[in-house]
């Protein structure tokens, strides 16, 4: 019987890529669409509930693979993957520089017209106000929330007080590009599963992060009402539908405005503690985010 492989995030890190890369591994049988966000919405309705609606029968795999970044957020996410699936469940986390992160995030919220705020007055919005737009944007609590997602600590000692750190493994996004065929042996090495770097295509779902809508009404009405039923992501993510929408929707490419230097000069006295945390959490040094 195949294990269980979850990957919590976190969001904008390049999440989307390693997915890709992970799903050519002839070992890992990946979710039928990324995010099934089921311990979110749809965890009461049980293990073998969750295996039939997201999972093809593979009985090569050694693994069931979801990867889901509201999990990091989602305060009770650890507890039901503990009690649904075990203590046995391994997890990859991919962790970015944590302002170029929430940067990344404030701009795909606001090209979509998720947010109307600049930018250091969303990151540091008060908290109620937050859950207000995220409710209206999202139908849940978790969305809009830059910084509750950048604290990259926190989110690791709630799934530390179910899981040990022998279960978890740690994707730095700035190595993974750097060198992706090192980072994937990492994977692999920690999964006890065949080194197949050699046959595994770089050059797939590479994101297209940096892009905007012309018709921002549309795209929030998509996400708000259906974005959270699974069959209909799963239509959507067909690449000739996904082609058809983009083109209805009128998505183009635009790079993000680089961050004010002042702007990350606050940040990033905001995150050092944080950083500091997940050093001694992870025995990793974070020089590169410094």
């Amino acid at each position: 019987m195949s294990q269980f492989l979850i990957s919590p995030g976190a969001s904008k890190s390049g999440s989307t890529w390693l997915f890709g890369l992970l799903n050519q591994h002839t070992q890992l049988n990946m979710s039928k669409i990324k995010e099934t966000k089921f311990f979110t919405y749809e965890c009461e309705k049980g293990k073998d509930y969750y295996l039939r609606k997201y999972f093809n029968e593979y009985k090569e795999a050694k693994y069931c693979v979801d990867f889901s970044p509201i999990y990091l957020i989602d305060t009770t996410v650890p507890k039901k993957i503990y009690e649904t699936l075990g203590k046995d469940v391994k997890l990859i986390f991919i962790f970015r520089n944590p302002i170029n992160r929430l940067y990344s995030q404030y701009h795909m919220d606001k090209r979509y017209g998720f947010e109307n705020l600049d930018f250091l007055d969303a990151v540091f919005r008060p908290k109620r106000e937050r859950i207000a737009l995220s409710l209206g944007n999202f139908k849940h609590i978790y969305g809009n929330n830059y910084i509750g997602e950048s604290l990259y600590d926190e989110a690791l000692k709630r799934y530390l007080e179910y899981f040990s750190m022998e279960k978890i493994h740690i994707v730095i996004f700035e190595e993974l590009i750097s060198n992706p065929q090192n980072e994937l042996r990492k994977v692999f090495e920690f999964l006890k599963i065949e080194d197949q770097t050699d046959s595994i295509d770089l050059n797939v779902n590479q994101g297209a992060s940096k892009v905007y809508t012309r018709n921002q009404s549309l795209i929030r009405w998509y996400v708000k009402y259906f974005s959270n039923i699974a069959f209909i992501r799963k239509i959507a993510s067909n690449g000739m539908i996904k082609n058809y929408l983009r083109k209805l929707i009128g998505l183009k490419y635009q790079k993000n405005p680089d961050i004010l230097p002042d702007d990350r000069e606050k940040l990033q006295d905001y995150f050092m503690n944080s950083i500091t945390e997940f050093e001694r959490i992870t025995g990793k040094d974070m020089i590169i985010w410094k």
